[in-house]
């Protein structure tokens, strides 16, 4: 999520980029054990000297920051790739502009379906990030208008010298910063007794661009930001459904005649809800009902299409939502939608959802209903 992209160091890919050599040059400081920045007198990497002259005209500085008007437009998409690390060609999440009203701009979390989730959950002003007001167990509460809160860390981002704060912990915390030649440089801390180094590019739009973060022992972690196209989650591809899905979408697409059908697809355990890894099940029937060309797309989902080899096929008119419901998972239909062969797409379907749930212990029922 965005919740704190800038201190999640503990759980991101490390690689060695730099040799002792060159960080004792970047740091002024030696090798031996952890290093001692001096934020005031640290270099600049080369990288990043050369992403300010080829992003000249578009980096976030002092001078322009509080006169930033947003300039995105609604639908813009993008991530934060840490290079070199496992996640940075799997995409499993984006940030979606969803609003902005000429001081704020508001994100949405999407994930690879295209679904929705956590609608303006975050928001930025100046290149600050707040995020809505949660409670105790991290859900967001519903309050019209929301109420937007600001981590201390986050506040002090932009504070040249020393700042401040308290973290998520209760633990008072200084992060000392400087700029310098369009980048924002900062000592912070990495844990009770150690500190890292941290370069920071952002760009004008008031979003980070690029985060190269020295730590304590001297490993390097890089960030960037990568846009991401707008049909992102509109078209799901076969490819990343199970292998073995059935080519049922001619009995109900190529279909002469069309009937209007509500559908609930349900999987159960005889006697038991199917409580063991519940949120674990519902991805997978998630992903079932998204790669089937011949059921709607889910409810506030993006995915309208569905591509296969050598064809694109759009999903009927219409929403499927997924819940759990007397005992067991059901999927089921909003409202009636335009179906051929609903007899025959639900034998090839029935026993699509049978081949892979049996082994899992559950039951897959498929019904017609009235909507």
């Amino acid at each position: 999520m965005l919740s704190n992209l800038f201190q999640m160091h503990y759980f991101k890919t490390v690689f060695f980029s730099l040799s002792a050599l060159i960080l004792q040059l970047l740091t002024g400081c030696a090798t031996t054990g952890d290093l001692n920045f001096d934020v005031k007198s640290a270099e600049i990497p080369d990288k990043l000297k050369q992403l300010v002259k080829d992003h000249r005209d578009e980096i976030l500085t002092p001078e322009n920051r509080l006169k930033l008007k947003p300039n995105l437009k609604v639908g813009y998409q993008y991530r934060m790739v840490t290079l070199g690390g496992e996640g940075e060609h799997d995409i499993r999440y984006i940030h979606r502009l969803t609003k902005s009203d000429g001081t704020f701009i508001y994100f949405s979390q999407v994930d690879v379906y295209g679904r929705q989730s956590f609608t303006n959950d975050s928001r930025y002003q100046y290149g600050q990030l707040s995020k809505q007001q949660r409670n105790e167990r991290k859900k967001i509460i519903v309050q019209d208008p929301p109420v937007y809160v600001m981590d201390g860390h986050h506040e002090c981002l932009f504070v040249i010298g020393k700042c401040e704060y308290v973290d998520f912990w209760g633990k008072p915390q200084v992060i000392e910063t400087y700029y310098k030649d369009g980048v924002w440089i900062s000592e912070e801390s990495f844990n009770r007794k150690r500190k890292e180094l941290v370069y920071r590019i952002y760009k004008a739009d008031g979003l980070p661009f690029y985060e190269y973060t020295i730590l304590p022992r001297g490993s390097v972690i890089e960030e960037k930001r990568v846009d991401i196209d707008a049909d992102y989650g509109k078209v799901f591809d076969l490819k990343m459904a199970r292998k073995d899905m059935p080519e049922a979408f001619a009995v109900c697409l190529e279909s002469s005649e069309q009937e209007e059908v509500g559908i609930e697809i349900s999987l159960w355990r005889a006697g038991e809800q199917p409580t063991q890894r519940a949120f674990m099940v519902i991805d997978q029937l998630e992903e079932f009902v998204t790669s089937d060309p011949c059921l709607p797309k889910l409810f506030g989902a993006k995915t309208e299409a569905v591509k296969g080899d050598g064809w694109l096929l759009s999903k009927p008119e219409g929403e499927m939502i997924i819940d759990r419901i007397n005992g067991g998972i059901t999927a089921y239909s909003v409202s009636s939608f335009s179906m051929g062969n609903f007899n025959n797409w639900r034998t090839y379907t029935s026993k699509r959802l049978n081949d892979y749930f049996s082994p899992k212990g559950l039951r897959a029922t498929i019904k017609r209903i009235e909507n």
